[in-house]
């Protein structure tokens, strides 16, 4: 069941039943590109998501570290390795390449830019590592602060092996990507995707 915050949204149920709709419809193409980030040299795991169809995907920096190359599960158990492109440190995200040629399952990348306080957003990963008997959690949350500076902060509620995971508004569009948690697991970082989408080219 989804967990919504009625002051945020509005308090009527044709207000929640609209919520409801857009979280299902975002959800439905947001599974199949949130992989996990598996590291081909040393223990631990993270999460991606892949944000276009020919194999580009975002994660956090701390996920690949100094690492070349990650392998990517994808919630049907299939496997890629991908080569790291870039890592942005202070701003904690990353892009990488699927090395095989391919069309994947992808989302968009959204205006982080655009986030105000108490905006709903979407949080996904693979807490506590892939696991083949479920698909990838969902949790929904608000915004604290927007990311200007540096974070997105939310009270979506992460744990390990979400690092890396993406963060979306309600149009589906992935906006953050999962740093770090917080004091409590109720006040999370997300490092938002302008940090990346900025210098895309570069």
């Amino acid at each position: 069941p989804f967990l919504f915050h009625l002051s945020s949204y509005g308090t009527g149920i044709q207000d929640m039943q609209a919520m409801e709709k857009k979280v299902q419809s975002a959800v439905k193409r947001a599974v199949p590109a949130t992989v996990s980030v598996l590291a081909q040299n040393f223990p631990g795991s993270g999460s991606g998501v892949v944000v276009g169809e020919d194999g580009y995907v975002l994660t956090a920096a701390h996920v690949v570290g100094n690492a070349s190359a990650m392998d990517l599960l994808f919630p049907d158990g299939s496997r890629k390795t991908a080569q790291v492109l870039s890592a942005n440190f202070p701003r904690d995200i990353a892009l990488m390449k699927i090395n095989e040629e391919g069309v994947y399952p992808f989302v968009d990348i959204g205006d982080s830019k655009k986030l105000k306080i108490t905006d709903i957003v979407i949080a996904m990963g693979h807490p506590g590592g892939f696991d083949v008997r479920r698909s990838p959690p969902i949790r929904i949350g608000r915004v604290y602060v927007p990311g200007e500076k540096r974070f997105i902060i939310t009270d979506c509620t992460l744990v390990g092996g979400d690092s890396g995971g993406p963060l979306f508004n309600l149009a589906g569009e992935v906006i953050g990507i999962h740093s770090s948690i917080g004091g409590t697991l109720a006040s999370n970082n997300h490092a938002p995707t302008h940090a990346a989408k900025d210098h895309w080219e570069a």
